[in-house]
């Protein structure tokens, strides 16, 4: 099953980050690029392409989800069974939701909302719960997931109409989210990587100087693009930007870290917006793939990786 994993994983974390870009960036940014029908015509291509990004990648999750939860059968160890029996239960959440939503005219729907805003985070508890990770790094996960039960707790209130008293929730949200992304290198263990961090401070460096030249279109995006309140300002966001991206890309390096890093960037992408079927199914099938661990399990990472085995070997032969 992993190598079928591994590309609905792939196929996933691509089709999300287009959809990102073309819906989430380039519309956004329309009121600051220049007039003209090139600019016109290219964003209507954005639009259309970023629809079809987001299709797909609704999708892929629910196949991921799927995949996840057969793959379930066949494990003997119960934290498989919960994180498989977690996807299970995630997928089939969100698709009753989207079809009591079609039942009602195409409105969410308070059935739904509720679906998602009280089954999804239970869901997902079972798959922290069932995670093969130990130690501090099972605190980690956790820490993700705090993140969506605040975000959650947040919606209940707005959907109560508890409007004037949800601030709290949706900060804690955001803070528990920003801390999530800041310890996600020590949590992965990606290792020094220069290349990594080249990355990351590029994209940190560029988030920073948009942000203090367009801070108004910056905060729209923290706010509608990731579910965030924007009260830690754009400096954290910039430094949890770094670490986030960092993690990732140097896990992916590591095969047997790879899935983990592909769940944690499509639970970035999908942000905190626990309200709309596509970000649920996002959160839902990165933060199971997650959960599920490395690939072998992590008890296996500490042994030298084939390659490295090889070269140290031909060495002492010398």
């Amino acid at each position: 099953m992993s190598p079928l994993l591994t590309a609905l994983a792939l196929a996933l974390a691509a089709a999300a980050l287009a959809e990102f870009i073309l819906l989430r960036v380039l519309l956004r940014l329309g009121p600051v690029l220049p007039s003209g029908d090139a600019i016109t015509g290219a964003l209507g291509w954005a639009y259309q392409a970023g629809l079809w990004s987001l299709n797909l990648a609704g999708v892929l999750a629910v196949a991921l989800l799927g995949l996840l939860a057969l793959g379930a059968l066949r494990e003997r160890r119960l934290g498989r069974v919960a994180v498989g029996g977690a996807a299970a239960g995630a997928a089939a959440l969100l698709l009753a939701g989207w079809a009591l939503s079609l039942a009602g005219g195409g409105g969410p729907g308070l059935p739904g909302l509720l679906a998602q805003a009280v089954g999804l985070p239970a869901a997902l508890a079972l798959a922290a719960i069932g995670s093969p990770w130990r130690g501090w790094r099972r605190g980690w996960l956790w820490l993700v997931y705090g993140a969506y039960l605040a975000a959650s707790a947040h919606f209940l209130a707005r959907l109560a109409g508890a409007a004037g008293g949800t601030g709290a929730t949706l900060t804690i949200a955001e803070a528990l989210a920003v801390a999530a992304a800041l310890a996600a290198p020590l949590a992965l263990r990606a290792g020094w990587q220069p290349r990594a961090a080249l990355v990351a401070g590029l994209v940190a460096v560029l988030y920073a100087g948009f942000a203090l030249a367009q801070p108004s279109i910056a905060r729209f995006f923290v706010i509608w693009d990731f579910g965030f309140g924007g009260a830690l300002g754009p400096a954290l966001h910039s430094l949890a930007l770094a670490g986030l991206v960092y993690a990732v890309a140097a896990a992916l390096s590591t095969p047997a870290l790879r899935l983990p890093a592909l769940g944690l960037w499509v639970v970035a992408l999908g942000g905190l917006r626990l309200d709309y079927t596509y970000f649920g199914l996002l959160a839902a099938a990165g933060f199971v793939l997650l959960a599920a661990g490395p690939r072998p399990p992590e008890e296996e990472l500490a042994a030298p990786r084939p390659a490295r085995a090889e070269r140290l070997a031909q060495d002492a032969m010398l």
